[in-house]
Parts: C-alpha cells; structure tokens; sequence
C-alpha cells in the first residue's frame, strides 16, 4: 500500500513539475506597455547621438523600424551577424543607427548622421 502512495504521490509531483510554466504566465503580446523616459528624440542638420530608456523592464531589443516608409510596410531589420543570427543589439538605418548597451541592457543609443554625411 505505501509503494502504491509513493507512486502515485511521484506521478502527480512529476505531472506538476512538467506543466509549470516557469519562464511567464503573461501570453505572448499582452505584456505591459513600454514605459520610455521620452517619446521623441530631435536631431539638427549636424546629426547628434541621443540615449531613450524603458523604465519598467530590465532590457529590450530591436525586432524591426522604420523611417518614412512605414506606411509602405518597408521595413529595416536588426544587422545579421556572420555566423547567420540576427543581432537584435544593433539596427543600421543608413542615416541613423541604433545601439543596445551590454552593460545597460534597458538604453538604446540613437545616432544620426549629418546632413553632409546623408
């Protein structure tokens, strides 16, 4: 009788532990909206470097921007390192570049040409 507590006791441990979620119970897409310590950045005709930080996570990445052809879907994708993966740390727009700090995973380093270098 106690094997058979036992085994049922291992069973029903052994189904909870492979159904826990432990990464997030958040389905994917309703996270919480990005909290930014500004909304815009301004740059003049000498270009410029500018820093924007998420308050509310600890890090973010780049998936994709766009400059005035976002209504035509055209997109600009982070830079594909050799070995075939995206790194999605830096983003090159031509024009302007985008930076992920290692040692500040939650800014984003902005830095735009000037108007000669365009």
């Amino acid at each position: 009788m106690k094997k058979l507590h036992l085994g049922l006791l291992a069973l029903t441990l052994f189904f909870t532990a492979c159904s826990f979620d432990s990464v997030s119970s958040t389905p994917v897409g309703l996270w919480d909206k990005m909290e930014l310590n500004k909304k815009e950045m301004h740059f003049g005709p000498k270009g410029g470097t500018d820093t924007i930080s998420v308050k509310n996570y600890s890090s973010w990445w780049f998936s994709s921007a766009c400059d005035d052809n976002c209504a035509n879907d055209i997109y600009i994708h982070p830079d594909t390192l050799e070995t075939g993966y995206t790194d999605f740390h830096n983003i090159d727009g031509g024009w302007w570049k985008g930076k992920i700090l290692k040692d500040s995973p939650n800014k984003a380093i902005i830095t735009v040409n000037s108007l000669e270098t365009c």
